[in-house]
């Protein structure tokens, strides 16, 4: 039974050390999404943090303004989820490579 404590403990580690790289390697990536037909462009890293968002000038009429907001909740929801499905894409992969059942992590 100690051998399988011992074993348990150094798959443990070794999850830590990955899901330590796969956050640091996502919080490097862009998940970039669109609105409007390219009038609004949002970035989000793999922290899920707005990064940029991009605007087309032609688009600041004030009297728009209710359909700008509109475009902008949506490409920065879209960009929000590329980056959870890419964390939850990686986990999987991880969590397969340790003979782990799905959605543990």
């Amino acid at each position: 039974m100690n051998g399988n404590v011992i074993k348990m403990m150094g798959q443990l580690k070794k999850m830590q050390k990955e899901v330590a790289r796969i956050q640091e390697e996502l919080s490097r990536e862009s998940f970039v999404a669109t609105s409007g037909g390219g009038t609004v462009k949002v970035s989000v890293n793999g922290n899920q943090e707005v990064v940029e968002v991009t605007i087309d000038p032609a688009a600041l009429n004030p009297e728009d303004a209710a359909i700008l907001q509109d475009m902008l909740v949506v490409a920065i929801n879209e960009a929000m989820d590329q980056s959870r499905q890419a964390y939850a894409r990686k986990m999987g992969d991880l969590t397969a490579s340790l003979g782990l059942p799905p959605g543990i992590l």
